[in-house]
């Protein structure tokens, strides 16, 4: 890639995966070493468990970042934001979706990056799953809802999905 914005990723966060939900779906809580703060995905189910791992990691969630609004990635907004007064990162396009209880929120747009300590993500709009469906990309990883599957990329049959934009 040529483009400097490609360059020049900031330092990516240490990642943590955990499998939540009758769904399975995968929750990641990002950290920053150094500060010890940190951003958990799409907390859909197990909030509990997700609250605990943080714990046991020894980071407190500041960010909760949301990859789209279907009820499976966000289930769970309300009380992780209840629990730690984390900012709700979303794209405009899904915030109807979220129940006015998840506040403070920050709208991210593209290749906008997300601080999360003296780290950082970016992200990026990934259309077609959903109308404002966001990835987050970090220098080695990327964050990815259902965007992409490791067999596949997600479905565009529910409402606001786009096969073409996909």
């Amino acid at each position: 890639m040529t483009d400097p914005d490609w360059a020049s990723l900031p330092p990516a966060p240490e990642v943590f995966q955990i499998e939540v939900g009758l769904l399975q779906n995968f929750c990641e809580i990002l950290w920053c070493p150094d500060s010890r703060e940190a951003a958990v995905v799409d907390p859909a189910w197990e909030v509990d468990t997700l609250l605990r791992e943080a714990k046991r990691l020894g980071v407190a969630i500041t960010k909760i970042l949301i990859t789209h609004t279907h009820n499976d990635h966000i289930e769970g907004v309300d009380e992780m934001v209840a629990a730690t007064n984390a900012t709700v990162v979303i794209h405009p396009n899904e915030e109807g979706a979220l129940s006015p209880a998840a506040q403070p929120r920050l709208r991210v747009s593209d290749r906008q990056d997300i601080s999360i300590g003296r780290r950082a993500v970016r992200a990026l709009e990934t259309f077609g799953h959903t109308t404002g469906g966001t990835c987050y990309l970090a220098d080695g990883y990327i964050i990815t809802g259902d965007v992409l599957f490791v067999s596949g990329c997600g479905r565009t049959d529910f409402p606001g999905g786009n096969t073409a934009a996909m």
